[in-house]
Order: structure tokens, then C-alpha cells, then sequence
């Protein structure tokens, strides 16, 4: 299989076309042939290098990240190994540039919840390096129909940033906190009400970067976020996206949406946090 993939595939050629078609079809199998099966991911990682520079060269085939992010789905021995391959941290950095939300799906993967610490902190000096400004300054519209690729991007990346500060990897958190203030954050998030992904990313980031801190300021960051009004602006229009989501799920016999899961778990966590941590700062 690997060795069909090797095979030379550029466009403009008369095969290019069907040799996309058979590329396609050779990475749907290696997707299932290590979905759930160690032995299996450990035998393809070697590839991992290759499968990245297809992606990067051939972004038509849609299946190649699909294909990686399986090799490494809850494999957190894989995961560690990966940030110590010279070459694959340094295509690392060729992922989170443009559009490519499948590389922030990769990435998303390999700090995963229970990550080694250097894996939050490779990923992370690769997002910095963008210099990407994510402060929303101004109310954003509702999305018509599904977002474009760009809002996407955004959304992936602002998890991206929180999933490498998860735990206790306080210097990561320390580095996010200069990125965004406490106060730009809880403004974002205001900002970002009418597009409920991108809310649910900004209280993931408010959750991880600030409530999850050890540091000596605490203290004074929760009182920056309990005083300001934006924030309780936001807890009320979230009251009523909790009822309609709950209405939802009377009217599909207990069924949601996965955005709505995901919305719920994030707006929860974060809201949860803060009021626990509101009584006990005092």
C-alpha cells in the first residue's frame, strides 16, 4: 500500500485524476487498518514524515489527515515520541500556516488531554510563531449557512492555544495570559456570542489560561473577569442557548447535534469553574 504511494502523482498529467482517486482509496484503508489498534499505529507512525508531505503537496486528497490523526488518536506513547523527530516538528510549523484546519486537527491530537508537557510546549511555539492577533474587537455576525474556512481556522486555533496550556503546565498558561489579556479574553468572548463555536472556544480559553492557573495572580484575575460586565452580559445570552439547546433535545427524543455537545461542554466547564472559583476567592 505504502508503495502505491509512492508512486508519482502531478497534476496537469492525464493518470492525475485517477491516480488521486486510487490515492484516496489506499489511505481510507491504512485509516481503518489502525483505527483503535496499537500494533497497527506504531507500524504506520514510520510513515508519518511521508503522509505529512502528501498532505502538505496533494491538499486535494482530503483522507491523508484523516488517515494520520488516526495513527495517533489516543496513543499518547506515539504522541510523545512524535515531538522528538526533528523533521516532523519542523512540518509541524507548515500546518497551523493559512487555512489548514486539518493540521490543527492533527495538532489538536497530539496535545490531546494527558499529553507530555514538551508536546503542549512544541505545538505551541509553532502557533506563536504565526504572531496571529486573536482578539475579537468587535461584535462578530452570524454565520449564514456553515462558517467559511477562515472562522473555522480561528475556532481550531483558539482551542489549539488552550488544549497546550491544559494541566498544570503553568508556563504555557503564563505565555497565553501575554497573548491575551483577561480582559481582551472576557471581551472576545462577549463578541463572539453570535457565533456559538467560536463562543465555546473563547470560554475554553478562559477556562484553561486563567481559571486553570497556580500562579500569585489569581486572585486579581478572577476579579478582573467577575467585574466585568461582559461577562454577565454573556452568562445571561448564554442561559437562553442552554434552553433552546434543551429544547432540542426534547424534540429529537434526547438527541443533539455534535456543535451543540461540544458548545454545552465547553460553556458548561468554563461557567462551572468560574462560579466555584468566585466563592472561594470571595
Amino acid at each position: 500500500m505504502i508503495a502505491v504511494l509512492k508512486l508519482s502523482l502531478e497534476e496537469g498529467t492525464d493518470s492525475f485524476g485517477e491516480m488521486s482517486a486510487i490515492f484516496f482509496l489506499c489511505y481510507s484503508f491504512l485509516k481503518k487498518f489502525c483505527e483503535g489498534n496499537k500494533v497497527n499505529q506504531k507500524a504506520l507512525s514510520v510513515y508519518t514524515d511521508f503522509m505529512l508531505e502528501q498532505h502538505l503537496r496533494h491538499s486535494h486528497i482530503t483522507n491523508i489527515m484523516d488517515t494520520i490523526i488516526e495513527i495517533y488518536r489516543d496513543n499518547g506513547t506515539l504522541c510523545e515520541r512524535l515531538c522528538h523527530n526533528e523533521s516532523i516538528v519542523r512540518n509541524m510549523g507548515r500546518l497551523v500556516d493559512g487555512d489548514n484546519i486539518k493540521g490543527l486537527e492533527f495538532l489538536k491530537t497530539v496535545v490531546s488531554p494527558g499529553a507530555a508537557r514538551a508536546n503542549q510546549n512544541v505545538v505551541l511555539r509553532k502557533l506563536l510563531g504565526l504572531r496571529t492577533d486573536i482578539a475579537l474587537r468587535e461584535r462578530v455576525k452570524r454565520p449564514m449557512g456553515s462558517l467559511p474556512p477562515k472562522s473555522q481556522w480561528h475556532i481550531e486555533y483558539v482551542i489549539l492555544l488552550s488544549l497546550c496550556v491544559a494541566g498544570k503546565n503553568q508556563g504555557a498558561k503564563d505565555i497565553c495570559q501575554k497573548l491575551l489579556s483577561v480582559d481582551k479574553a472576557v471581551e472576545s468572548l462577549y463578541n463572539a456570542q453570535d457565533s456559538p463555536m467560536l463562543e465555546a472556544a473563547y470560554a475554553k480559553f478562559l477556562d484553561e489560561v486563567y481559571l486553570g492557573t497556580d500562579n500569585n495572580n489569581m486572585n486579581t484575575q478572577m476579579l478582573g473577569i467577575r467585574n466585568n460586565d461582559m461577562l454577565w452580559k454573556s452568562i445571561e445570552e448564554v442561559g437562553y442557548k442552554l434552553q433552546f439547546i434543551a429544547e432540542e433535545g426534547k424534540r429529537n427524543n434526547g438527541h443533539t447535534s455534535v456543535i451543540s455537545k461540544t458548545y454545552v461542554f465547553y460553556i458548561c466547564s468554563f461557567f462551572g469553574e468560574f462560579l466555584w472559583k468566585i466563592l472561594s476567592v470571595g
